[in-house]
């Protein structure tokens, strides 16, 4: 399957897990292609900002972005700005078993990593 299409998958399904309760928001890490930095951020706010080839501004001051600049993506087992909750660790968990078959995710009690070819 397409690289950009299972990276939309992984997103899609990211927004789908962070909006389906009222657990503390996921934890991200984001590595773009050509950019030594890692950035920490949340998921995208509820609405369509997933596009064929990336993703729309979702407002944040990044701008839109395409799916091709995206090295990898992580969601975090630990909320980074919340206390740690088991309703975190409930949506973490049907997150990591609603992504677990797209091809490039690679699933830790830590982590889970979406890794762009």
């Amino acid at each position: 399957m397409d690289v950009m299409h299972n990276l939309a998958r992984f997103v899609a399904s990211l927004q789908d897990a962070e909006y389906s309760t009222a657990a503390s928001p996921f934890n991200l890490s984001v590595k773009y292609r050509g950019d030594d930095s890692v950035y920490f951020g949340w998921p995208l706010p509820r609405g369509q900002y997933i596009t064929s080839t990336g993703l729309q501004d979702p407002g944040f001051g990044s701008g839109p972005i395409e799916f091709s600049d995206i090295e990898w993506v992580s969601v975090h087992a630990v909320p980074r700005h919340h206390p740690n909750s088991e309703s975190y660790r409930a949506k973490f968990l049907c997150f990591s078993d609603a992504v677990r078959s797209i091809d490039g995710v690679s699933i830790s009690a830590e982590v889970v990593t979406y890794h762009g070819v």
